[in-house]
């Protein structure tokens, strides 16, 4: 999550708005936290990059919102090659993660990288290719670096309802509407769809009454994200 000093430079209400948007965010039902599905880590950068928590922090949504909505805020520039490097390394089974399940980063900023410009979306590529984590980025304001920010997410494409492409997302404002809530979550839980597993071939059996089904083989759907590191 992007902490610099442009984000409360014209209202220093944005960075709590940025908080809350992401705790909108989480509450979207697919990403099951409460019950061990989904886990979130957090880091926060400036000048410098900060691990807030890991994956291993927090099993309750409440208690990942709480720490997102108490995140202080710490201005100055923009490194965000530094703070892709420092995802990571969150990204290993000391630090919570599950090999076995997919891995997601959103990036929050509002402008460009200003430290080691060159490199952000070399690391990101990085991620995306070297440790296969799908990067999907939400550029605030039209002041950010259009390219840097929608070659971050690895996609290019033409703005449609603000959605640039399928991993790239922008918000005019720092006033986050609800179809970009809707569109953003969506988008995520999509690429990391698990279907529940398809009941077992058996013999054939006089159906019992309708509304007497047992439901356990029920077609549905959970999104197992299991590393989504909120950048």
């Amino acid at each position: 999550m992007d902490s610099s000093g442009s984000i409360n430079w014209l209202n220093d209400q944005n960075y709590g708005r940025m908080k809350d948007f992401i705790n909108q965010f989480l509450d979207y039902p697919q990403f099951d936290i409460d019950n061990g599905m989904t886990r979130v880590a957090l880091v926060y950068f400036s000048d410098f990059p900060v691990a807030e928590f890991d994956f291993r922090n927090f099993s309750r949504k409440a208690q990942v919102q709480n720490a997102v909505t108490n995140v202080p805020y710490l201005g100055f520039k923009t490194d965000t090659s530094a703070a892709l490097n420092l995802a990571r390394t969150i990204f290993t089974p000391r630090r919570g993660d599950r090999p076995q399940v997919a891995n997601a980063i959103l990036i929050l900023t509002d402008g460009e990288s200003t430290s080691e410009a060159g490199d952000t979306v070399e690391v990101a590529q990085s991620l995306r290719v070297d440790n296969d984590i799908s990067v999907y980025t939400v550029g605030i304001t039209r002041n950010i670096d259009r390219d840097e920010v929608e070659r971050m997410s690895g996609l290019r494409g033409t703005a449609t309802r603000g959605v640039l492409n399928q991993h790239f997302f922008l918000s005019p404002t720092f006033t986050f509407d609800e179809q970009l809530v809707t569109s953003l979550s969506t988008t995520i839980c999509r690429d990391v769809i698990v279907p529940t597993p398809p009941p077992p071939t058996l013999p054939p059996v006089t159906p019992p009454p309708i509304g007497t089904v047992p439901g356990r083989y029920a077609k549905g759907y959970a999104c197992a994200c299991a590393c989504l590191c909120l950048l």
